[in-house]
């Protein structure tokens, strides 16, 4: 009697894909440390094979995910503007048929990329394909991603500081200079003088705003008030304790 065949392992993958049993392994359970085409291939082999997936690694290989996540970093509270976001995301995801994971994640600028943890939604296999990092964002953070090959979208506007170009990432990013100096031009038009800016000067989005508030008011040979000194961590209480202080101090005012 012919032996009867037995299902194809990742022994068989191996030999046909012409690599090592622990490269499959690793392509197989969405580990990120593989080369893009060399995933591709052993995928395409184990296909071909027959070869039977458990469930996590039937829905990562033959699969998309339909989650996505929305990685927030290094911020304690979110301001009013990053809520309505995460609401309009969430929102153009559920219109499609996706669904929204968010999460924070803390990082800071002086860990080195090595050593950089990656958050645990992006290592968990078949649980988000697609990312967005959103918050105050360092560099290592995205060479960190670049290093394990995850493509990602970047609100581009909370950047620390302008990222190297790469392939892995699309940037995304709407123009807060342009509708901060919009706005102070309005403001001059219904006749005020005294506009000020308020704003923690530490945060790039604020320090983007503050150079269009500049611009306007440089173009309107108006003099500039700047109070960027943070008061809070809350976005809208640093602006009402900013106002308060103005008041006090009795500076002039619209």
């Amino acid at each position: 009697m012919p032996r009867r065949s037995s299902s194809p392992t990742m022994k068989d993958i191996a030999r046909r894909a012409r690599v090592s049993i622990g490269t499959v392994s690793r392509v197989l359970n969405r580990h990120q440390d593989v080369d893009e085409a060399l995933k591709t291939r052993v995928e395409a082999v184990a296909r071909k094979v027959g070869y039977q997936f458990s469930d996590r690694t039937r829905s990562a290989v033959h699969t998309k995910s339909r989650i996505i996540g929305l990685i927030h970093c290094n911020d304690f509270a979110l301001s009013a503007a990053q809520s309505l976001l995460l609401l309009g995301i969430e929102e153009h995801c559920s219109s499609r048929g996706y669904y929204l994971l968010f999460a924070r994640h803390n990082h800071a600028p002086e860990t080195s990329v090595a050593e950089l943890k990656i958050p645990a939604i992006v290592q968990t296999p078949g649980l988000a394909d697609c990312v967005i990092l959103a918050g105050s964002i360092e560099r290592n953070l995205l060479a960190a991603f670049d290093r394990c090959g995850r493509r990602y979208v970047l609100l581009a506007n909370e950047l620390a500081d302008s990222p190297p170009r790469s392939k892995q990432r699309v940037l995304v990013q709407y123009d807060d200079a342009g509708g901060c100096c919009e706005a102070t031009r309005y403001l001059a038009h219904l006749g005020h003088k005294h506009i000020w800016y308020l704003g923690d000067g530490s945060r790039s989005w604020n320090r983007n705003r503050l150079s269009g508030y500049l611009r306007a008011m440089s173009e309107l040979a108006l003099e500039p008030y700047v109070h960027t000194i943070a008061l809070s961590d809350d976005e809208f209480e640093n602006g009402q304790a900013g106002v308060s202080y103005v008041l006090e101090q009795q500076w002039p005012l619209t």
